[in-house]
């Protein structure tokens, strides 16, 4: 087993408190914050990524632990919102699951607040199965 290695930990930690701070505060602050605090997360993916297993493997994973609970939690709140939310309509409704479903969430396609930052979870998919084809 590999020793872990700190400064990564560090970084995550720096991301993790940076991203709360960028939603805490109003506009001004959180357009340089999220500069870097994003990009940092996938930075640091990119660096932990090794590739040791077959395409269909890697890809299986990556589906069970990035796809799976990103469709669950985001159509688990458009299913809240149809029932308790008399305001969101047939047509609202279509419109959010297809923004689910190209992972293209923010804007009209949202389907709530809550799920709006998961929409980096698509590209962050994308970007890890083309770095398997570029290693």
């Amino acid at each position: 087993m590999k020793a872990r290695l700190n400064y990564i930990d560090y970084m995550k930690t720096i991301g993790i408190y940076l991203i709360v701070l960028g939603h805490m505060f109003p506009k001004p602050g959180t357009i340089f914050i999220y500069s870097f605090s994003v990009p940092l997360f996938f930075f640091i993916s990119g660096f932990l990524f090794s590739r040791s297993e077959t395409f269909g493997s890697f890809l299986i994973k990556n589906i069970k632990s990035l796809i799976v609970p990103y469709l669950f939690i985001n159509v688990i709140c458009l299913f809240v919102l149809l029932c308790f939310n008399a305001d969101f309509s047939m047509q609202d409704s279509l419109k959010s699951l297809l923004g689910i479903l190209i992972g293209a969430n923010q804007g009209k396609m949202s389907v709530c607040a809550v799920t709006k930052p998961t929409c980096f979870i698509y590209t962050l998919f994308f970007l890890r199965i083309g770095l398997f084809f570029i290693s």
